[in-house]
């Protein structure tokens, strides 16, 4: 599996997919991928790549950012053009992705069964992404996990807005949904590899969930306290602190001995804390403290070479607070140089409103797809 990447900055939909056009050379691709600033209008953009790449499959989204060898960019558009003769690729796309999205059940076998996946294949993977405003990321790898098995390998990426807040987009062939989620299956002999990363790690401070809103993401209590009040005593902050520094603070939760990040999202009021991903009652959470980003990102390129080899694709979807805190840090650039040396120019992605490994929706997390050449 290979692919082409390029990186525009033009002001219009039509002389952006130009410029597309012309750079990558060709209109002769299997799939191509594209994330998009919000200064573009989505819907005709979305027009204009399908009509431009018409033989391919073309899935889409609203970003907070690129990522593409020119490093973490703003206000432009990257494509991934990939050519995989030798793989099988099926998309879709469905509304109401916070809905009950198992009526669409049969879709969803079909599709699969056109790509030669059966229930739990381990030759195939789902590339999915979802609208980041619809809280919907849990219940989403739900139902693709109900339907085509628990161990079926899912990467997934939450579209972005430029932190408008305002409305999110994904897209598949053509069309468009805010509302939603377009999902690639991709089944192929080529070895690949997800991976995650993380920027946080454990305190050795603890703490328990003991009531929660799980719809909302809202945590009621903590240790069977004012989870505001309890959350500080673990934490070491104090109440101003906390609401101060929310954007900051983050939990992880345990689950097979690995670590999955939930973002503080706000304070309320009334001392619950709400949360960018699901929190469950009676379930133990771990105060994070900073790692090294640096250091992080030369182990995550290492992983991928001893897995794959020398990649032909890599994605990569990484939350907004981690681009945030990598500009802030001023390790962006560094960062860039890590990916461009180790990966030879070859990966692209976008900054994220949440990211999705298999079964589990988490936050301030790097998520990476590497396929071998």
């Amino acid at each position: 599996m290979k692919q082409k990447i390029c990186h525009t900055m033009e002001n219009t939909e039509e002389r952006a997919v130009e410029d597309i056009f012309r750079k990558l050379g060709s209109s002769h691709f299997n799939v191509v991928i594209f994330y998009s600033a919000t200064k573009y209008d989505f819907d005709k953009l979305t027009a204009l790549m399908n009509e431009k790449f018409s033989g391919a499959q073309i899935m889409g989204a609203t970003s907070c950012g690129e990522i593409s060898p020119d490093g973490f960019t703003n206000d432009g558009i990257v494509v991934a053009a990939i050519t995989c003769p030798n793989a099988s690729v099926r998309g879709m796309i469905f509304d109401d992705a916070a809905g009950p999205l198992y009526a669409n059940k049969n879709e969803i076998s079909k599709c699969a069964t056109e790509c030669g996946i059966h229930k739990n294949s381990q030759d195939a993977f789902a590339l999915t992404f979802i609208t980041g405003l619809s809280n919907a990321e849990e219940n989403v790898l739900a139902v693709l996990h109900t339907i085509l098995g628990i161990d079926l390998p899912v990467i997934g990426a939450s579209a972005g807005d430029d932190l408008k807040f305002k409305e999110t987009k994904v897209s598949y062939n053509g069309k468009v949904s805010s509302n939603g989620v377009a999902v690639l299956l991709f089944r192929t002999n080529d070895k690949f590899c997800i991976f995650r990363e993380n920027i946080f790690k454990p305190s050795g401070r603890s703490m328990k969930i003991t009531s929660a809103d799980i719809v909302n993401r809202k945590v009621i209590t903590i240790d069977n306290k004012i989870a505001l009040k309890r959350f500080c005593e673990v934490a070491e902050m104090t109440e101003s602190q906390v609401r101060q520094n929310v954007d900051d603070l983050k939990v992880g939760r345990s689950l097979g001995g690995e670590i999955f990040i939930s973002a503080l999202k706000k304070v309320d009021s009334d001392g619950t804390i709400s949360f960018y991903s699901r929190l469950m009652p009676n379930s133990t959470v771990e105060f994070l403290v900073p790692d090294d980003p640096v250091e992080m990102a030369k182990n995550t390129c290492s992983k991928i070479i001893e897995k794959v080899g020398r990649p032909g694709v890599v994605f990569m979807s990484n939350c907004i607070q981690r681009t945030m805190r990598f500009k802030n840090l001023k390790v962006d650039g560094k960062i860039t140089s890590i990916y461009n040396d180790a990966l030879g120019r070859n990966f692209s992605g976008f900054t994220t409103y949440g990211e999705q490994v298999n079964r589990i929706h988490s936050n301030s997390t790097l998520v990476v797809l590497a396929v071998e050449e």
